[in-house]
């Protein structure tokens, strides 16, 4: 679980992680816990983190999600959002994620 510093739940996995998730999943984790918090930059920052260094694990696809509505929320630009279903269908194309930003495809011009 990633709690805040009052004790508030932010992030929680439930059984097993491998060596290798152990870590992409605390970055997601934090990542998700500074998007609750409303700090944007600092959220982007853990999901970036995740990408640059974990980017074949099976949590990758939903960090260019987050972080890519994380980048919208702060800009309101939707070429952010549309970059989400790009990205994703591009990178991870058997991804539930892509099927969450598939609505984002509808935003291309």
């Amino acid at each position: 679980m990633i709690l805040n510093a009052k004790g508030i739940e932010h992030y929680r996995t439930l059984g097993f992680y491998p060596p290798q998730d152990l870590i992409p999943s605390l970055l997601l984790g934090m990542g998700k816990a500074y998007v609750n918090q409303g700090d944007r930059p600092a959220a982007i920052n853990y999901f970036n983190r995740l990408l640059a260094a974990y980017p074949n694990n099976s949590l990758a696809p939903e960090a260019v999600y987050m972080k890519g509505v994380s980048n919208y929320t702060q800009t309101h630009d939707v070429g952010h959002l549309i970059d989400i279903y790009d990205q994703l269908e591009k990178e991870y194309p058997d991804s539930p994620w892509l099927t969450r930003a598939e609505p984002y495809s509808l935003l291309k011009k």
